[in-house]
């Protein structure tokens, strides 16, 4: 890695950056990506319950940012317009200090703030974790989804056209986003994916299980998780015990909800529900296994099978960000037929776990995103 590239920057995101969680490890990633590259980094973050960011540079100034409201209040705040906490403290923060960039980590935080930061002559650049409208689609119900649908779209749009650059977690996104809000093609989309929010040091790879144990993982209290699991437990695990006999599954995730248990029950698939150790989990597993055909963005439950060496069998829609690695350590599927196909040619192959772990690590290692996010800036920002 180079040096820095003499910018003051302001990061604001929409995510709380304690615990775990996709949102959590993509956002501090990028926060801690332009404080590598950045003379000084001021970040606005939500927090709650007295739980501030974690992981984090400590070279980053953090302005902690609370939103103390019953549901109701917030409910209403939703209904106006208010989507988001900064209104307020984000002049204050502005005005503080002269910045050169600031950073809008989602859309929905850039609501009404993009004309406040061109005022100040700073460049702006949003982040976007997925196609929001298609996330708010999937995830949501009545009677927050109406309210949502409409302010994400009002937002979505403003930000991709208000902002100097979009960054887009996978080309499918980006695609969607240009679609809906920029048929001409004036506003600036790139794929900057999503990597390690630490620099870690290579460590040996344990070997893989030799019995066929597939796991399956992630927030297993989301629609957009679960709906799929259940359509993949009907469709294509039959498929794969027919094909594999003596294979095992597990599935673990947080807050499974009554009918995934029932049907992991019928099945005879191990459901481990909110394990304290995820890694305990996945280190069982000789396979890993992504049914989700629902939501955008980059699903970063993948990365979490490649970190321990395991091939991985993939839905299409949750293999989108990962194309270098197609046919080598990823096969995708899209129907039942092409799964069977698939999960042959998987089966059929030699695989290497340290090989499987270096390719990861070339593509999502925290310095391969620094590379990646100096490359954008520099063509896009600097000389844009």
């Amino acid at each position: 890695m180079e040096g820095r590239l003499a910018m003051r920057t302001l990061f604001v995101t929409y995510h709380y950056l304690h615990g775990s969680g996709g949102g959590v490890f993509a956002s501090r990633g990028y926060v801690n990506a332009f404080a590598a590259l950045s003379d000084r980094l001021t970040l606005l973050c939500p927090v709650k319950d007295g739980l501030g960011p974690e992981g984090i540079d400590p070279s980053v100034r953090v302005v902690p940012v609370g939103y103390e409201k019953p549901r109701w209040q917030k409910f209403v705040d939703l209904l106006s317009g208010r989507i988001h906490r900064f209104f307020g403290v984000f002049d204050e923060v502005l005005a503080s200090e002269p910045f050169d960039l600031v950073v809008f980590d989602t859309c929905y935080v850039s609501f009404r703030l993009i004309r406040k930061v061109r005022s100040k002559g700073c460049r702006v650049i949003t982040i976007h974790h997925n196609f929001q409208c298609a996330y708010v689609r999937d995830n949501y119900r009545f009677p927050v989804r109406l309210p949502m649908s409409f302010w994400t779209r009002v937002c979505e749009r403003e930000a991709v056209r208000g902002s100097d650059l979009n960054l887009v977690l996978t080309e499918a996104d980006r695609r969607s986003l240009g679609k809906a809000y920029d048929p001409e093609g004036k506003a600036k989309l790139r794929v900057i994916g999503v990597f390690e929010y630490l620099r870690k040091e290579s460590a040996p790879v344990d070997p893989l299980p030799e019995a066929p144990v597939f796991v399956i993982t992630g927030d297993l209290s989301m629609r957009q998780t679960t709906d799929p699991l259940l359509a993949w437990i009907r469709d294509c695990f039959p498929v794969l015990k027919e094909t594999v006999p003596e294979a095992e599954v597990i599935m673990a995730g947080k807050n499974p909800p009554d009918r995934l248990r029932q049907a992991c029950l019928q099945a005879g698939i191990e459901l481990i529900a909110s394990p304290p150790d995820m890694q305990a989990v996945l280190r069982r597993g000789s396979y890993y296994l992504c049914p989700s055909s629902m939501g955008s963005g980059l699903k970063l439950r993948i990365m979490d099978g490649l970190k321990c060496g395991m091939p991985v069998l993939s839905h299409d829609v949750s293999a989108r960000g990962y194309e270098p690695l197609f046919g080598k350590s990823i096969y995708c599927y899209s129907t039942p037929e092409s799964f069977r196909a698939s999960l042959q040619e998987m089966l059929s192959c030699p695989f290497d776990a340290e090989a499987v772990v270096q390719s990861y690590r070339s593509l999502f290692s925290f310095d391969a995103g620094v590379d990646r996010l100096r490359a954008i800036l520099d063509t896009e920002i600097r000389k844009g």
